[in-house]
């Protein structure tokens, strides 16, 4: 079995390949809408056919600036990703909106390896809805999502 190393891109803050886990960092800010969207791509070192099976084993959401920012500003989160023009929903929110960080949901418990369509690359679209009564600070706030690949 060959270990997936992990990269990212796209929004990408901070690589931990050795952990088979990778950070994205985004900056939420209010639009002329509610929603927001970003695309994240996570890409392995070694064609995802050296491995038998790869799953999310868990995806972690964080607010980290401002310092002490809870995430009650989010009303909805989830990510999806498509193969063959069919949309699969990978993580979804569900978290009390007083906590500024928590596990998401995962939604796919099956293999992702389908999804690296080219051997090493996996999109993933994000998509959320910023509750209207509540005030983000100017120039937003960051969010991190922590990936975790089994394999």
């Amino acid at each position: 079995m060959v270990p997936l190393l992990l990269s990212c891109g796209g929004g990408c803050g901070a690589v931990a390949p050795s952990s088979g886990a990778v950070d994205f960092q985004y900056t939420v800010t209010k639009h002329a809408g509610e929603t927001f969207s970003f695309e994240a791509r996570v890409t392995v070192d070694h064609d995802v056919s050296g491995v038998s099976k790869a799953t999310l084993a868990s995806v972690t959401l964080e607010a980290v600036s401002p310092a002490g920012t809870s995430l009650r500003f989010l009303r909805a989160l989830e990510a999806d990703t498509t193969l063959n023009g069919a949309h699969t929903e990978l993580v979804s929110l569900d978290l009390p909106q007083s906590a500024s960080s928590g596990p998401l949901l995962v939604r796919y418990r099956a293999d992702i390896k389908p999804f690296f369509t080219d051997g090493h690359t996996m999109v993933i679209d994000w998509h959320g809805v910023i509750d209207p009564d509540v005030q983000l600070p100017p120039g937003g706030v960051t969010i991190k999502l922590h990936i975790v690949v089994a394999t």
